[in-house]
């Protein structure tokens, strides 16, 4: 089995674990945290984007995907933005500077989107991904580090957020420095390319896996109890 062969085994098997694991938990979506219905609905975007994407690679749809990618960090950033705000509290006034940032980032995301949709497939680059993984490193390690002062709480009573934190931690440094280097090799050919690909598919793998255990855990329903603090 080849590399670009292994790398589409993997995406198919992604897909499949995203709509099955996502699309069974529908069921309770009523009763989850309403940080982790924002989960859901980046999922099922996930889900969405996906199939579009093998509508071309399988010729059912003709041209390029790759515009895709500008509609999917756009819907990745508003999405798991407010996940992390229902995480820390919508109604916390500590967090005026973070939604202050979240709304000038998403801005800037979709002015680059807009500005990037008009040029060709060639010349394409996605420096705004690198926003949204800078964006999640920062929000995955903050939580990480205000999980330490207390870990025994967050242990028994937050097991779908250690789950979802550490993937989403795991994932976005990974992908970090796959973008950051991709970036600068806009012009090489796709076999220069393909390991990195390939590692990124892992660790997209990986981190749905997360998201998807976070979701099937007993502590992802309503709860009384502060998420941080």
């Amino acid at each position: 089995m080849t590399a670009a062969d292994l790398i589409k085994f993997i995406a198919l098997a992604d897909l499949a674990l995203v709509l099955l694991g996502t699309g069974i938990r529908l069921g309770v979506f009523k009763k989850l945290h309403p940080a982790l219905k924002f989960l859901v609905a980046y999922l099922l975007m996930v889900g969405l984007i996906e199939i579009l994407a093998k509508l071309y690679v399988y010729g059912w749809l003709q041209g390029s995907n790759l515009y895709l990618l500008h509609f999917y960090t756009l819907a990745e950033f508003a999405l798991l933005a407010l996940m992390y705000l229902g995480i820390y509290g919508f109604k916390n006034q500590q967090n005026k500077a973070l939604k202050l940032y979240f709304l000038v980032a998403f801005c800037t995301i979709l002015l680059y989107t807009l500005f990037s949709l008009s040029n060709s497939d060639k010349s394409f680059e996605l420096y705004s991904k690198l926003i949204v993984n800078g964006t999640m490193i920062a929000l995955a390690l903050t939580f990480f580090i205000q999980s330490l002062r207390n870990p025994n709480r967050y242990l028994q009573n937050f097991n779908a957020l250690a789950y979802l934190n550490s993937g989403i931690l795991l994932y976005f440094t990974g992908s970090f420095i796959i973008y950051l280097i991709l970036n600068q090799m806009i012009r090489a050919d796709l076999s220069e390319t393909l390991y990195l690909w390939l590692i990124n598919v892992i660790l997209t793998f990986i981190f749905h896996l997360a998201c998807i255990t976070a979701l099937w855990q007993k502590d992802s329903r309503q709860t009384k109890t502060s998420l941080y603090g």
